[in-house]
């Protein structure tokens, strides 16, 4: 790192540069009803931070292997089982590098940190499917490094809260989700999903304690058929309390509501949607910073009623000739 006085002749600026190079090895085979996807991927990364303010510059160089492995059982015509295991990386977005500050009050602002590292992810799942009625998938994944912007709060003065970025967190995740196409008679197609996941949180800073716990996810989607012309749509989201992103949420409730109506020729159709009726999607959250319990409650009205009308007006624009000719192909025929 280069360093020199600081320069008050310019204005907070930032740069960086990444250059990623990558190398790709792949192989499969098959054997009777099994077929398998082996793959490995290098990665050679190169980063530059450069504060013009401070004439300063960071550079980070680091070299990734990601194996992976799929694998596909066909029992039979209508049951699968495939096993899936895979590395990843995840890489801070400019944002959360930028160090310079950026105030939201007098008491409050937010700084990103240009020494971040990436987050490595091992992921590993065991799906079972079974024709297109139902999907279900066992997965764990462990997450090095995870990284994002934590508020921490001032003992002294618990009105300054200071927004900055770092690696806070291994994260340890095994959970089960699963989906169910419904078709019942002809008028009502209804899909069931879920999703239950226990995570562990093991902090890596002196000011977040580690937590763990349970977050469940049920989401309904149904369509009736109320005519050849008309149709309804019931969407339906529920978040039990639980633990999501290291925040310790209350229970939160979507429902969507809409009509859908095309007209007989099928050249025209209108959609009347109407978002989050009940005004409870965004639910309380919390989270101790320093030993202090942080309460959010901010509601962001998502509250909306669209409609949205598509008319077909011929397909006059999307006439093709059958050959390209050029702008004097008629003239080379006169010669």
């Amino acid at each position: 790192m280069r360093k020199s006085r600081k320069s008050t002749k310019n204005l907070n600026t930032f740069g960086y540069r990444e250059t990623s190079h990558a190398l790709y090895l792949n192989s499969s085979f098959s054997y009777k009803a099994l077929s398998v996807d082996l793959g490995l991927r290098g990665e050679l990364t190169y980063t530059k931070g450069i504060s013009y303010t401070y004439q300063q510059t960071h550079t980070n160089h680091y070299f990734r292997c990601f194996p992976s492995i799929d694998m596909r059982y066909v029992i039979n015509d209508n049951n699968v089982i495939n096993v899936n295991y895979s590395g990843r990386i995840k890489r801070p977005d400019y944002h959360l590098l930028d160090p310079f500050r950026w105030y939201s009050s007098k008491y409050d602002y937010s700084e990103g940190n240009p020494f971040l590292k990436p987050s490595n992810i091992h992921l590993a799942s065991l799906t079972y499917m079974y024709k297109d009625l139902l999907f279900t998938r066992i997965y764990s994944s462990n997450t090095t490094n995870d990284f994002g912007k934590m508020v921490i709060l001032d003992a002294d003065h618990i009105q300054n809260q200071i927004e900055r970025a770092d690696n806070y967190l291994d994260i340890y995740q095994f959970g089960i989700n699963s989906e169910l196409n419904l078709q019942i008679g002809t008028a009502i197609e209804s899909k069931l999903s879920n999703d239950i996941t226990y995570t562990n949180y093991s902090s890596k800073a002196s000011q977040f304690k580690s937590i763990k716990g349970w977050g469940v996810n049920f989401t309904l989607d149904n369509t009736i058929a109320i005519n050849k012309k008309l149709s309804a749509s019931i969407y339906m989201e529920d978040n039990l309390p639980g633990y999501y992103n290291y925040r310790k949420f209350r229970n939160s409730f979507l429902l969507n509501i809409g009509l859908h109506y095309t007209n007989k020729k099928k050249d025209m159709t209108i959609r009347l949607q109407a978002e989050d009726i009940l005004k409870s999607s965004t639910p309380k959250y919390s989270y101790y910073s320093n030993g202090i319990n942080q309460i959010f409650d901010n509601y962001n009205d998502e509250r909306q009623i669209n409609l949205t009308v598509i008319k077909k007006l011929g397909n006059f624009f999307n006439k093709t000739k059958g050959r390209f000719e050029t702008s004097n192909a008629e003239e080379k025929e006169r010669l």
